[in-house]
């Protein structure tokens, strides 16, 4: 009995010797299973006595968003300018007359299709040959219309014989071009209207009317004075027409 009791404690004392050095390399069971306690009671705690347990719901996704669509409204700005002269280009000016001229331009893309709201400026020089817009200014500013064109109106050229260039510039967004209308101005002779017919005809018939008369006084006095040898003196006559001038006939 006592060899029993013996081999019994000896088995026991292994057996703690055994769990000893398993703990050293091991966690202790307790500590895990206080881990798992813990995350459980994050996932859902116990309703209290008498309560009811909130359902866990779970946050739904977010939806992906549709692809907004493009800005239609915006108009796509032209990537480059051209300015075309469609009137104005070479004109001669007189400076004596010195009548108003007009400037038009066309503003094209890059396409060659009309760029409308463009800003265009025309310069006239500041001294020498050249001219005014309205207002007596050297400087004009409009805008294309649909059709891409600007126009700039009532330029009138000054009295300094010469040739110059007014300049142009075109602008749109970030896209500029520029481009230059020849002229000339030169003091050319002012043509004279020419008089009527019925006026010359009128002087002409006044003319031979005198030049009758001067040859009646003439032949008058030559009669009186040769009376007595018996000569008779005649006068010739004039016709006065309009129409065919004056005509002079013989003595009767």
């Amino acid at each position: 009995m006592a060899c029993r009791s013996g081999t019994v404690v000896l088995c026991l004392c292994a057996l703690y010797k055994m769990t000893e050095a398993q703990s050293l390399h091991k966690p202790p069971l307790f500590t895990a299973a206080s881990v798992v306690l813990a995350q459980n009671s994050h996932e859902q705690t116990p309703a209290a006595p008498g309560q009811t347990a909130a359902p866990q719901t779970t946050p739904p996704s977010e939806a992906p968003q549709p692809a907004q669509p493009a800005d239609t409204t915006q108009t796509a700005h032209p990537a480059k300018l051209n300015i075309n002269v469609v009137e104005g280009a070479g004109a001669v000016n007189n400076v004596r007359t010195r009548a108003a001229r007009e400037f038009t331009v066309e503003v094209d893309d890059e396409n060659d299709h009309p760029v409308p709201g463009a800003v265009v400026t025309f310069i006239a020089p500041n001294e020498g040959p050249g001219g005014s817009f309205a207002g007596d200014t050297q400087l004009l500013t409009v805008m294309t219309d649909q059709d891409g064109r600007a126009v700039a109106g009532s330029f009138r050229p000054n009295s300094t014989v010469g040739d110059y260039k007014i300049q142009v510039t075109a602008a749109l967004a970030d896209q500029t071009a520029s481009a230059s209308i020849s002229q000339s101005n030169r003091a050319l002779a002012v043509p004279v209207a020419k008089k009527s017919n019925k006026k010359i005809l009128i002087l002409v018939a006044v003319g031979a009317a005198v030049a009758v008369g001067a040859g009646a006084g003439l032949a008058g006095g030559h009669g009186s004075s040769s009376g007595s040898s018996g000569t008779t003196s005649t006068t010739p006559t004039a016709t006065l027409g309009l129409g065919s001038g004056a005509t002079v006939g013989g003595p009767h």
